[in-house]
């Protein structure tokens, strides 16, 4: 496949296609595959993939959160409490470059120190589109679940957030104002996975969830700030 890279070289803005052409081990019929594979031993997975399957887009995991920390179960306990947070940072994905997704997770707790997530609804949308998937998750969630919605700095984002609140009337809706980076933001909550205390609630979002969360700190953390966003609520 084929990807547009966009560079700054000497002050200016470059845009120019980068062709992908994998080379794979099964390309190779003049190597024996199991004598290959046995003779790289013990090699992080991300670079067995590379070298196996060509796919040198792989990256290695982050340092905050590990893939195997957290459980998987069918369903929640009842008696949970639970909150929604969002991170509208939305932009259409047909916009080019690198968009930004919103995401919505919800995340609860029985009071026994167990943290669970339980859906977490993730698209790239124009703003029209992101408030009615805000709406909608609302009334799924049902009024018991507050909803909190990340805040960007100056007027404009207080003036986001209160249109949501005017557009969500039998609801609990609140902004938060962020304070230090994401990453510093999802300390305690990568403390609480890292400890044995995350669960998620089996569904189709899971894969997703971990492939992003696993490779903080990343450019990409939209998922990882809505975790830590409800933690911090919880």
């Amino acid at each position: 496949g084929n990807q547009v890279i966009k560079e700054e070289i000497a002050g200016k803005w470059r845009e120019y296609e980068r062709k992908f052409l994998p080379a794979k081990l099964d390309d190779n019929p003049y190597i024996d595959r199991d004598t290959y594979i046995q003779s790289l031993g013990v090699m992080e997975p991300h670079l067995l993939e590379a070298l196996l399957n060509g796919d040198w887009d792989v990256k290695p995991p982050g340092k905050m959160f590990k893939r195997q920390d957290f459980k998987i179960v069918p369903i929640a306990p009842a008696g949970c409490w639970w909150v929604r947070f969002w991170d509208l940072a939305a932009t259409p994905e047909e916009a080019g470059g690198n968009p930004s997704w919103t995401v919505g997770l919800k995340m609860g707790t029985d009071g026994s120190g167990i943290y669970y997530i339980d859906d977490v609804r993730r698209d790239r949308l124009a703003p029209a589109d992101v408030k009615k998937l805000v709406k909608l998750t609302a009334q799924v969630d049902g009024p018991d679940v507050p909803i909190f919605i990340e805040q960007e700095g100056g007027s404009s984002g207080k003036t986001v957030i209160d249109d949501y609140v005017k557009s969500l009337p039998q609801f609990k809706a609140e902004g938060r104002h962020p304070t230090g980076s994401k990453t510093v933001r999802a300390v305690p909550f990568a403390n609480q996975v890292g400890a044995g205390n995350a669960r998620l609630v089996q569904g189709p979002w899971n894969g997703a969830y971990l492939d992003e969360i696993e490779q903080v700190p990343s450019k990409l953390m939209d998922q990882c700030d809505a975790s830590s966003g409800s933690y911090n609520e919880l």
